[in-house]
């Protein structure tokens, strides 16, 4: 919590995750971003379509340099349940 002090922990289904106080998850935030790569600022185009404040989505960002191996495999395991579903 010293390094990253906006991201907390939660318990669910999934197992523990890191999120941002007052907001969601980590992987969402940084799955977010991915999906607007193609912006030419796509933490920009993010707070501006969200409820998100410049400083939780930079958390979030941080929080997945230093553990990307954790984030992005909910991100993949989020991708991977939205194919089953829509193959469903």
């Amino acid at each position: 919590r010293d390094e990253h002090p906006l991201v907390t922990f939660r318990d669910g289904p999934t197992g523990r995750r890191a999120g941002i106080v007052g907001g969601p998850d980590v992987w969402e935030i940084a799955m977010w971003v991915e999906d607007l790569a193609a912006e030419e600022d796509p933490v920009a185009v993010l707070v501006e379509e969200s409820a998100l404040a410049r400083a939780q989505v930079d958390a979030a960002l941080r929080y997945r340099a230093a553990y990307p191996g954790e984030v992005d495999a909910r991100i993949e395991l989020h991708r991977q349940e939205t194919a089953a579903a829509s193959r469903s």
